[in-house]
């Protein structure tokens, strides 16, 4: 079952120029990444205090 956000965000996707995708793309990764290694440290939980 997809969230109901799915529908506008594919509209805002599909508006993207290939580089504004490439762009959050890779911001979007980079965040995921700095996430998992802050969980593994621990330091998720600790800010979340």
């Amino acid at each position: 079952m997809l969230p109901p956000q799915h529908h506008c965000l594919h509209q805002l996707w599909s508006s993207l120029s290939t580089a504004e995708k490439d762009q959050l793309e890779h911001i979007t990764r980079k965040l995921l990444t700095r996430l998992d290694q802050m969980e593994q440290e621990g330091t998720v939980l600790e800010a979340l205090r």
